[in-house]
């Protein structure tokens, strides 16, 4: 499990509105964890947000997001042995790297999410 007392926790980008994360994803069918590839700290609270919508949800369907991958290269980025850890100790079903900036991979997230979504709901183990 991946923790650091550095991450802020932040819903919308700002702190002041993670206390309505909880009541928000109550009976969702799935989840894009999103984070930005180049801030470390964006990955480390994903254990903890993937934890309340695991809880609040309905059997939700999981998405891993790493964004902004046009800026790959940094000394800040999120290396791939740490994703792919948390990929599979939280069993995520599918994880790309998009940039909305060459718009690149920017529809496949959701459309894999509502992929999963339908395979939960009809019963379909996902791989």
């Amino acid at each position: 499990m991946l923790k650091t007392p550095e991450a802020k926790r932040q819903f919308a980008g700002e702190a002041k509105y993670r206390s309505v994360l909880p009541s928000y994803v109550k009976g969702a069918s799935g989840c894009l964890l999103c984070y930005d590839i180049t801030n470390y700290s964006s990955f480390y609270v994903l254990p903890e947000w993937y934890e309340i919508v695991f809880k609040k949800a309905d059997s939700p369907a999981f998405v891993l997001v790493g964004c902004k991958q046009d800026l790959r290269g940094g000394n800040n980025d999120v290396p791939e042995a740490r994703v792919k850890e948390f990929v599979k100790d939280y069993q995520i079903s599918f994880f790309c790297e998009t940039s909305s900036k060459l718009g690149h991979k920017t529809d496949l997230p959701f459309t894999e999410l509502i992929k999963n979504i339908v395979k939960i709901k009809l019963g379909i183990k996902l791989q």
